[in-house]
């Protein structure tokens, strides 16, 4: 086949990604320019952002909590991800498996709900500690420490689920021959164990870091004071309470210049892939482990639950009774309700409708038997993968503030423009972890089938409907349910364009928490709860893709 016929196959699919990456440049270029453009009377605010001490100190802070966050959470990470891949046998290993990925969509306030009352001031911990030695606890959930506890929760689940897929990784023969070398544990770690993981920790220790240093709703509900504060919360404050819009400008540029040094750091490194499959039980020689070991690894294990599982258990015990029932009477809930179902359904779509062709044109602009020679090729290609990542460089906030400005300049419905910038902007945080999930998939899928397809000449459609969906079906629906689950729990956007008139469920369990009606604020947390993890969970039920046979094809693809 000559290289007209490859471009002619594969033309609909790279006009759609070319399409898809202008859009997200388009966006990122109207973004960027409310910003930049808001300084036109030449009011000194560049030169401002360096010479502003408040600037500097929220900046110093933010990276010192996100550096702080990120150690503590790779180290809890790796040992946790290193007692499972070790103990296959542990008691119900499988759903905490499964429980702890679902930390990455779990809603943040409904954590933050639940951790508030297992370490609040009058929560279980403290009732305990009090009733025991008469001392109240040690530390406060508000502040730094509750900040890194929240963001522990989160990320050293997310380590842990990509590591444990390295360490699950490692050959029975490997553990086999040092088990027969009588190698010790730390030799052992160093010379099996550490090259398992050494090549994932650089990309996994940019991405927690991003993650925590972009980490709103945490800051806003546990900060407690602006010496807590981090740039996007501060960004939201002088929006929000002091409409200070060149304070919002200046921090939201410092933002941004951050966000860029940390993709391209984590461009440089290899991609995390988040896996959409839980790790059943190993077998053989690998997990030969002293008693010691195994009574570490069982206290890890068992610590790590409790510490994940006990939040989670507060807010199904506080949100449950007769308040559920009579917050599904209340009218402001059931508004709420089907605005967050309509945004997270509407931005998963969209979400969904770039993602694919993003991920499948950069499988054919990589692939030896498809465009790869071409010499646009490259260039294509990384302008679809710049596109991808693109919306990483700018946080929720600053998202919000370039459509805050925008809308100052259009005008229109404010209600009917809140609606439509929640689902932009939460579609465009989804879009890199949809393209970074589905890439791997799409490419495997053409390594396998290409050369079948192009034997019996099987059309686009064809090939779609009888090949690649059921291989693909489970990690585009485990992708749906990540932008399902991330929409329907974010608390980005929504506190900017939040009224009266638009509220959404996050929105509501916010106002509710701040306002003491923890009753009302539980029974929230209770249905977010439930919603994300029956999403998530039917998103891990994944079946094992049935292949057509190629006589089949080929008698459907004559008629």
């Amino acid at each position: 086949m000559g290289i007209a016929g490859p471009i002619q196959t594969y033309r609909l699919q790279l006009v759609s990604a070319l399409a898809a990456g202008a859009i997200l440049f388009a966006l990122a270029i109207i973004i960027l320019a409310q910003l930049l453009l808001f300084d036109t009377k030449g009011t000194g605010q560049f030169t401002g952002i360096f010479n502003d001490p408040v600037i500097s100190r929220t900046l110093v802070f933010t990276l010192y909590q996100a550096g702080l966050s990120t150690i503590i959470s790779l180290f809890f990470g790796i040992l946790l991800a290193w007692a499972l891949a070790n103990r296959p046998h542990f008691p119900f290993r499988r759903p905490l498996i499964a429980l702890i990925s679902s930390a990455l969509v779990l809603p943040t306030l409904v954590v933050v709900l639940g951790l508030v009352t297992v370490y609040g001031r009058s929560g279980w911990l403290a009732a305990a500690s009090t009733g025991m030695t008469g001392e109240p606890l040690p530390f406060s959930i508000y502040g730094l420490t509750g900040i890194l506890i929240v963001h522990v929760f989160f990320n050293a689940s997310f380590a842990a689920r990509i590591l444990l897929h390295r360490f699950e990784a490692i050959a029975p023969e490997t553990h086999r021959l040092g088990f027969s070398l009588g190698m010790g544990f730390i030799q052992k770690s160093r010379t099996i164990d550490f090259p398992a993981i050494k090549n994932t920790l650089p990309a996994l220790a940019v991405t927690i870091f991003l993650l925590c240093f972009t980490s709103f709703a945490i800051v806003l509900t546990l900060g407690g004071s602006p010496a807590y504060n981090t740039l996007e919360v501060a960004i939201y404050e002088a929006i929000k309470f002091d409409f200070d819009l060149p304070r919002a400008f200046q921090l939201a540029m410092v933002q941004i210049g951050v966000c860029i040094a940390l993709v391209l750091m984590a461009a440089a490194n290899t991609n995390v892939r988040i896996p959409a499959s839980v790790p059943g039980a190993s077998r053989s020689y690998r997990h030969l482990n002293s008693p010691r070991q195994k009574t570490v690894q069982n206290l890890i294990i068992t610590g790590f639950a409790i510490f994940f599982i006990s939040p989670l258990i507060t807010i199904v015990i506080d949100g449950a009774g007769v308040q559920l029932l009579l917050i599904f009477s209340d009218p402001l809930f059931q508004r709420a309700f089907i605005t967050s179902m309509l945004i997270a359904i509407t931005s998963t779509l969209l979400a969904l409708l770039f993602s694919l062709p993003l991920a499948s044109a950069m499988v054919t602009l990589s692939a030896a038997n498809r465009l790869n020679h071409l010499k646009f090729a490259p260039l294509l290609r990384q302008f679809l993968s710049v596109g991808a990542m693109l919306y990483l460089v700018f946080p929720a906030l600053v998202l919000g503030l370039g459509f805050f400005l925008l809308f100052q300049k259009i005008g229109g419905d404010q209600t009917l423009w809140a609606a439509a910038i929640v689902v932009i902007a939460n579609a465009l945080i989804a879009i890199p972890f949809g393209v970074a999930t589905l890439r791997p998939a799409i490419g495997a899928a053409a390594k396998r089938n290409d050369r079948l397809c192009a034997s019996l000449g099987t059309g686009v459609w064809l090939r779609w409907r009888k090949i690649d969906w059921p291989m693909l079906k489970s990690d585009i629906t485990y992708v749906a349910a990540l932008a399902f689950c991330f929409s329907l729990g974010d608390l980005g956007v929504i506190a900017l364009f939040g009224s009266e008139e638009f509220r959404t469920l996050p929105w509501l369990l916010y106002q509710k928490f701040g306002s003491y009606r923890t009753d009302d604020a539980s029974a929230i947390a209770l249905v977010l709860l439930l919603i994300v993890i029956t999403v998530f969970t039917f998103a891990q039920k994944r079946t094992s893709p049935k292949q057509s046979h190629p006589k089949q094809i080929d008698k459907e693809r004559t008629t």
